[in-house]
């Protein structure tokens, strides 16, 4: 009987010491082995603000970037092609444990005069527009990817995540009074398409694709008629 008290006792305590590092093993293979990959569903580049409205009188201005890394974003670029990495960052978790961040460039381009918003209210048939307060636009970001990176992408492609539009004078621009119209702020964007990949130690968490829409400095006042 004694013996094999002394026998179980030994075997707990084999068991207990043992069970933390069997706990964190599990833990670790279970985030290994967990993929995820997330569609792009990003939209939104449209030049004009609804099927129907045409494109009128346009005015055209520079916008100034009010990002902090601004200085950053005037330096010299390198040009990227796909499959490119353009981020990285390890995080260590634990010693054995290491979260490693990677983007990739998929591709660029140009979108022109991408209606943002209407700066009358209603549809009438006026012969003159003006305008003198200033326009912001800010970047955006195709849901379910990390903020954090798509910021830091941002930051090295050299794209602005906001810009402001001030007009010294009043702007004044002429309209067809025969049609019924409103005035619109438009601005040129940088489409950008990457793809994130996050690994623990060697093993890939998840491979997300992101897209940016980022103001340019090129902006514009437009009549649009319906």
């Amino acid at each position: 009987m004694l013996n094999f008290t002394k026998k179980l006792f030994i075997l707990t305590l084999i068991t207990s010491l043992s069970l933390p590092h069997c706990t964190a093993f599990a833990s670790a293979k279970e985030v290994d082995t967990t993929k995820i990959t997330q569609p792009d569903i990003f939209t939104g580049f449209n030049s004009l603000p609804e099927e129907g409205v045409e494109e009128g009188e346009i005015r055209s201005f520079y916008s100034t970037d009010n990002d902090s890394k601004s200085i950053e974003r005037n330096t010299v670029l390198r040009s990227y092609k796909d499959g490119d990495l353009i981020y990285s960052k390890n995080l260590v978790i634990n010693p054995d444990l290491v979260q490693k961040d990677r983007a990739y460039f998929k591709s660029k381009s140009t979108m022109k005069k991408v209606f943002i918003k209407y700066l009358t209210g209603s549809w009438a048939k006026a012969n003159s527009y003006t305008w003198s307060k200033s326009n912001t636009v800010k970047w955006e970001v195709s849901g379910g990817v990390d903020l954090n990176i798509s910021e830091a992408v941002a930051a090295k492609m050299g794209l602005s995540t906001s810009r402001t539009t001030t007009y010294s004078v009043a702007v004044t621009i002429p309209a067809n009074s025969g049609k019924y119209s409103k005035l619109g702020f438009a601005s040129d964007y940088t489409k950008l398409v990457y793809t994130h990949k996050r690994y623990m130690n060697s093993s890939l968490l998840y491979s997300k694709k992101g897209t940016l829409k980022t103001p340019q400095k090129n902006t514009y006042l437009v009549v649009y008629y319906k």
